[in-house]
């Protein structure tokens, strides 16, 4: 926002969240991450392999991309309309129950409100929630 640019958070390898992500201000504006031109914020290393990242906007395909806007609203690439999405991280590695307790899924509203929510204890933090 402060910049006037679009900020991004793309995987660090084509559609594949567990390979990490890189956080950037599109300086460019190309909406594809360019380490000579634009702004790295951030670069997330693969997670470890019992960890499992999903995402899947509000009509429900899978999430390539985070962006927000120079307003700060989430928004698509293409028609740059507004876009909900969630983001889920769950342990692989553990029994139904203990999966279910350490289980977070991250909401993305249209607004750029952001909020992290366990589904074990609240009812609204599902896959398919928009805010």
């Amino acid at each position: 926002m402060k910049r006037g640019m679009s900020a991004m958070v793309i995987p660090n390898t084509g559609t594949d969240w567990d390979s990490g992500w890189t956080v950037f201000v599109d300086s460019d504006r190309s909406n594809n991450y360019d380490a000579n031109t634009d702004i790295t914020i951030y670069k997330q290393d693969p997670l470890p392999t019992y960890f499992t990242t999903t995402g899947k906007t509000g009509s429900g395909d899978a999430v390539e991309y985070v962006m927000f806007d120079p307003s700060g609203y989430s928004k698509t690439v293409g028609s740059a309309a507004f876009q909900s999405l969630t983001m889920s991280l769950a342990r692989n590695d553990l029994s139904a129950n203990d999966k279910a307790e350490q289980t977070r899924i991250l909401v993305v509203a249209v607004t750029g409100r952001i909020r992290a929510c366990r589904p074990s204890t609240d009812t609204t933090c599902v896959s398919t929630a928009t805010e």
